[in-house]
């Protein structure tokens, strides 16, 4: 009887300093996030807002509510790796306050999407890793009912006083050319107008996948850091030239076909915005 009251007492005791399992003690190895960024509007498409552990296994990253949806991915800061897609393998679209489940994959120019946000709000992104997954949650923020002191950003037309907001971009996000010049490029000041140069290399054995022959683009005219200026973005328009917010239409330069490089040169000024391509 004493054998089996002291077997008791070790199992109990053996118990006792197991615990209860935290979010990094499932029977799977959960996913490692370090080198993660929240990406997205709630930093202007730029570098990113670091994912940081926390003691419990969570990451978590603080952000500023650009409007009441907000698109976003977490990825790496080379977009190499991201957890856009949910298990049918489409873009995640979740509410404030729900938790949902994003897969690692290409989602192409698609972006999961958070409703139901208060813009100026400070919120905390909350990603819990699992074994092939992540589980994410919004959740409010320190100050989270204090509105925001930056400036809503002025999108009422493209010209120079629009484009001299803080961080001033165009972002290009598709063209013909096997997507050549996609990126983001900044507003610089040259006196009175503000410039931004978009380069092109085209390979002579390049292919296009619009069907035609030449060079087309879409994208944003965007302008914000979320601090001085909240970030906004709207899809540009090109016409006769230039560009505005009048309708959707590509950029278009017939003499960017394959085999050339050269710049596509933005300029603002007080009366408008040019468009041209300068083929070397």
């Amino acid at each position: 009887m004493k054998k089996i009251i002291y077997t008791l007492l070790v199992a109990l005791m053996a118990l006792s300093f197991m615990g209860c399992p935290t979010v990094n003690s499932d029977l799977n190895p959960q996913l490692d996030l370090t080198g993660l960024f929240l990406k997205g509007e709630a930093d202007g498409w730029g570098e990113g807002i670091p994912l940081e552990k926390q003691e419990d296994g969570t990451y978590t990253a603080k952000f500023v509510a650009p409007a009441a949806e907000m698109q976003f991915k977490v990825a790496t800061a080379d977009w190499a790796t991201a957890y856009p897609l949910d298990k049918d393998g489409n873009c995640v679209v979740f509410a404030f306050g729900e938790e949902a489940e994003f897969f690692a994959g290409d989602s192409g120019l698609s972006n999961p999407k958070v409703t139901g946000l208060s813009s100026g709000n400070n919120y905390v992104m909350v990603v819990t890793p699992l074994s092939t997954s992540v589980m994410i949650k919004i959740i409010e923020g320190e100050n989270s009912g204090a509105t925001s002191t930056a400036a809503e950003p002025d999108l009422s037309a493209i010209n120079a006083t629009t484009l001299a907001q803080p961080n001033a971009y165009i972002l290009i996000k598709g063209d013909a050319w096997g997507d050549a010049t996609v990126g983001k490029y900044s507003f610089n000041q040259k006196g009175d107008t503000y410039v931004a140069v978009i380069p092109f290399n085209i390979a002579v054995d390049a292919s296009n996948g619009w069907g035609t022959d030449h060079y087309q683009a879409w994208g944003m005219i965007g302008v914000g850091d979320n601090k001085d200026v909240k970030s906004g973005e709207k899809q540009f328009n090109f016409a006769d030239g230039k560009l505005n917010f009048d309708a959707t239409n590509n950029i278009d330069f017939a003499d960017i076909v394959a085999g050339t490089k050269g710049v596509i040169t933005v300029t603002a000024t007080a009366d408008g915005c040019t468009c041209v391509a300068t083929v070397y």
